[in-house]
């Protein structure tokens, strides 16, 4: 019996995307780009950030807490656990980022507070062995925001994120289904005690698969090129048979910082309750503590 799962459907390029593309190649012929922080001309083949920029974000590279992304001393193995995992294992069952958050700070400023969504393509563009992460994953969840947040921001960072990792992963995105369920005060404003706290019970996945959910899988579906349609049917089948709505699945949790992990915590709670049997996550960056900023030292 084959027991391999069918790849997620293509969706055939839009005339629309096609005429796009075209346009793009023609502005770049005649435009040549220009680095999104310095302004600097680009090198042949090269997008989005020059040499120089591209240095200056550092990424995260060698070994660290399978569980918790941790940095550890150079010899550690691939499936370590730091102490604190094996005392008291977070929720999540994997954990992987791609920048110190302090190289990339003032690029992820801009993305929040001006909504330069276009920053996040090149940082994903030049993260090393992106899709050997994350293998066995059935599709990607963004960490949502209350919607009071998204009114006050006028975007979803973490959306985009999304659907621009399911693009370069070649999985599908299921957005909306995890939700947010009470505005809380922003967690940097907050110790590591009252982090934890402030989100208790914050996220939940609803019992029924709401039309939003069902509309922004339509429209990321667009955006991707990836149809979610199967998930989406199997969900249906689980809320049919009495299920919880993410029975069975393996999920991707994709956020852009995490510093404490108080808010991957929570969302990957919630996400286990929905009946998901894994949860990995990816964060674009990650804020290192005192002991790994040690440790980055001592490794050179």
């Amino acid at each position: 019996m084959n027991d391999k799962k069918p790849e997620p459907a293509l969706l055939p390029p839009t005339t629309r995307q096609r005429h796009f593309q075209d346009l793009s190649n023609l502005l770049d012929a005649l435009l040549p780009p220009c680095c999104l922080v310095c302004s600097g001309q680009l090198e042949p083949a090269v997008g989005g950030l020059c040499s120089t920029c591209r240095e200056n974000c550092i990424q995260l590279s060698g070994p660290s807490c399978c569980r918790c992304g941790r940095l550890l001393p150079e010899g550690a193995g691939k499936h370590h656990h730091c102490g604190s995992c094996r005392l008291k294992p977070p929720p999540q069952h994997g954990l992987r980022s791609g920048y110190d958050y302090r190289s990339v700070a003032p690029l992820l400023a801009r993305v929040k507070r001006r909504a330069e969504t276009a920053l996040l393509v090149p940082l994903l563009d030049h993260l090393r062995s992106l899709k050997e992460y994350f293998p066995e994953i059935d599709a990607i969840v963004p960490v949502p925001s209350h919607r009071l947040e998204l009114a006050r921001r006028g975007h979803e960072p973490t959306l985009t994120l999304g659907v621009l990792l399911a693009g370069r992963l070649a999985k599908p995105l299921l957005p909306g289904i995890l939700r947010k369920q009470r505005s809380t005060r922003p967690q940097h404003e907050l110790g590591r005690g009252e982090r934890a706290q402030n989100l208790h019970d914050a996220f939940v996945v609803p019992k029924s698969l709401p039309l939003s959910a069902r509309l922004l899988c339509r429209w990321c579906a667009l955006r991707t090129g990836l149809s979610p349609s199967p998930l989406l049917l199997r969900m249906a089948a689980n809320l049919e048979k009495k299920r919880t709505i993410f029975n069975g699945f393996k999920l991707l949790l994709v956020d852009d910082v995490v510093t404490t992990g108080a808010t991957i915590a929570a969302c990957s709670r919630a996400l286990l309750r929905g009946g998901a049997t894994s949860i990995e996550v990816f964060t674009l960056a990650k804020t290192l503590s005192r002991e790994e900023c040690e440790v980055r030292k001592s490794d050179g």
